[in-house]
């Protein structure tokens, strides 16, 4: 657990809190390590940095006909995973 300063009010603050005890400011996401979505061991193909988040997924949208299901009309399933380079600014898609 690692100490960091909040941006509002200056105080130290943990690294894994969502928002400052003393103030009430909000992290952003990309702050504390509860929400980060990047992997150990997953780097940039650009510049190879660990500074990456995901930012979103390709989803494959296909109609059902399975009469087991009656009231699923659609069913949504995730192929791929974009993922941004925060150092480089590099987006990339990966399989799933």
């Amino acid at each position: 657990m690692a100490l960091i300063k909040c941006s509002e009010c200056g105080k130290e603050i943990s690294d894994k809190a969502e928002s400052c005890p003393n103030c009430g400011y909000v992290l952003p996401k990309e702050t504390f390590w509860g929400d980060m979505k990047s992997l150990p061991g997953k780097r940039c193909p650009r510049c190879k940095s660990t500074n990456i988040s995901m930012s979103g997924n390709r989803t494959k949208t296909t109609m059902n006909l399975n009469p087991l299901k009656p009231f699923t009309l659609v069913n949504h399933k995730p192929t791929k995973q974009i993922w941004t380079c925060m150092s480089c600014g590099k987006t990339w898609m990966e399989k799933m």
